[in-house]
């Protein structure tokens, strides 16, 4: 079993309105005026968004960030997509979650907006493990090896009682920004509100997906 412990781990979450929205003073204003309460102990202030009208139908954007833009959401026609990036610890983690949080209160009509979820982070070996150990292991080769990229979607008892879209996926490539590291990412899917229980649950789950391809998170 190779061993690995995250590093510099981030989360990309994409929540999607039932239907697109097209442009309303309204709607801007809702929105802009729900963030600078929910984040207004983090900094923000009225300044800190950017408004993109477009062809005020479609064709829009809000946008704000935060934390040197380490967070980043963008409010459109399809949704809210926040980019949450450079965590290096779990005082990090918790105010991924947290920031998350807060910009789904943002939204309207929660409970009917899906949520695609990407979390990622570079991986380094405990011990003398090396990226060309671990993709030697899991792929039959001849000749010069290659660098190649793994998937494995869960098949889990828990999983298969899930709609194939919410199932969680994990991904696997070689890290081409430091050397000895994995890319990992994870694709997962939840509805409404994001729940603390759904979070818990995921842990367990990740570690085993990342076990079936016989790497230990630690």
């Amino acid at each position: 079993m190779h061993k690995v412990t995250p590093k510099d781990f981030g989360l990309r979450c994409v929540s999607n309105f039932a239907r697109p929205k097209p442009f309303s003073e309204d709607f801007i204003v809702r929105f802009v005026t729900t963030a600078l309460q929910e984040f207004g102990s983090c900094g923000i202030a009225a300044t800190s968004f950017a408004k993109q009208e477009g062809d005020r139908l479609f064709g829009y954007g809000v946008s704000f960030s935060l934390f040197g833009g380490n967070a980043t959401f963008v409010l459109g026609r399809d949704g809210l997509v926040s980019s949450l990036v450079n965590g290096q610890s779990q005082q990090d983690a918790e105010l991924i979650k947290d920031l998350l949080n807060r910009a789904h209160k943002c939204l309207p009509e929660l409970d009917k907006i899906t949520h695609l979820m990407t979390a990622f982070c570079h991986a380094e070996f405990l011990g003398a493990d090396s990226v060309e150990k671990v993709f030697q292991s899991l792929v039959v080769a001849t000749g010069a090896v290659k660098a190649i990229g793994i998937s494995v979607l869960s098949q889990d008892a828990a999983d298969i009682l899930l709609p194939a879209n919410e199932r969680v996926r994990l991904d696997i490539a070689p890290s081409e920004l430091r050397e000895n590291r994995l890319f990992m990412s994870w694709q997962f899917t939840a509805r409404g509100t994001v729940s603390d229980d759904y979070w818990e649950t995921l842990g367990p789950r990740l570690k085993a997906l990342a076990g079936r391809l016989g790497i230990e998170l630690v």
